[in-house]
C-alpha cells in the first residue's frame, strides 16, 4: 500500500491545508496565541470579582451567612467555569485551619422567602467586577458577591488545599507570599448551583479575595 494513502499529510511546504507533520509524520501542534483563556477573554466571557480591600473573616461554611460567591442562577444558560482564586491577607489573628468552597445546590433562579437564597449583596460591574477585555460594559450573567448573602447552609463542595497555623496579628518577621489556587477546568458550576468561599472551621483571619471565572453556553 502507498503509505501517502494512509497518511496523505506530509512535512515541510505542503499545501497549506494540510496539517504540518514532523518526519514522523506525528502532527505538530501550535499553542493557543495568548493562552488558554485568551479567546474567552477576548469575546468577554473572563471576569473578576474582588472583595474590598479591607477584607472580612470567612465565616466556616456550614454557617448560613456566607460572605463572598458567585450563583449561577436557573435557567441562566451558561456555565461558569473557575479559572482561579486569589487570597490577600488583611488583618487579625489566625486560627489553625483550612478554606473550602461551600456548594448550595439547587439554588433559584431569583431570591425569594423560604427559597435557598433569600439575600445576596450583588457586585457591581467596573466596580468590584471586571470583565477581562478591559473598559468593556458586558457585565456577567451570574452573580458575584463581595460582602454577603443568606442562604441554606452549604455542604463542602471542595477543600482548596489552601492551609494556615494559628498567628498573630502582627505576623513578624513575614515576607509576603503567593496564595493563589488555579482550576484546571476541572469543575463546572452549571445553572441553579452557588458556591461560596470559606473556612472549613472558623478560620478569624480577615481576607480579601478575588475569583476569575469564564462564562459559556451550556
Amino acid at each position: 500500500m502507498d503509505i501517502n494513502l494512509k497518511f496523505p499529510f506530509r512535512s515541510g511546504k505542503a499545501d497549506p491545508a494540510s496539517p504540518t507533520v514532523n518526519d514522523d509524520r506525528a502532527q505538530l501542534i501550535q499553542a493557543l496565541k495568548g493562552g488558554p483563556y485568551y479567546q474567552a477573554a477576548k469575546e468577554g466571557r473572563v471576569f473578576t470579582g474582588n472583595m474590598a480591600a479591607a477584607g472580612q473573616v470567612l465565616p466556616i461554611f456550614s454557617n448560613t451567612a456566607q460572605k463572598v460567591g458567585i450563583w449561577n442562577p436557573k435557567g441562566s444558560g451558561i456555565n461558569v467555569i473557575p479559572i482561579r482564586l486569589g487570597f490577600t491577607y488583611v488583618d487579625t489573628t489566625g486560627a489553625a485551619g483550612g478554606y473550602v468552597l461551600g456548594l448550595v445546590k439547587d439554588a433559584p433562579a431569583e431570591l425569594a422567602t423560604g427559597a435557598k437564597m433569600t439575600a445576596f449583596t450583588e457586585g457591581t460591574l467596573n466596580t468590584d467586577i471586571f470583565n477581562a477585555l478591559v473598559g468593556t460594559e458586558k457585565g456577567p450573567v451570574a452573580r458575584w458577591t463581595p460582602s454577603a448573602a443568606t442562604v441554606t447552609a452549604p455542604i463542602i463542595l471542595r477543600h482548596l488545599s489552601l492551609n494556615q497555623n494559628a498567628f498573630t496579628a502582627a505576623g513578624e518577621d513575614q515576607m509576603p507570599f503567593v496564595n493563589e489556587i488555579p482550576f484546571h477546568s476541572d469543575l463546572i458550576i452549571p445553572p441553579g448551583n452557588a458556591v461560596f468561599v470559606a473556612g472549613n472551621i472558623a478560620t478569624l483571619a480577615k481576607l480579601a479575595v478575588s475569583l476569575t471565572w469564564e462564562e459559556e453556553k451550556e
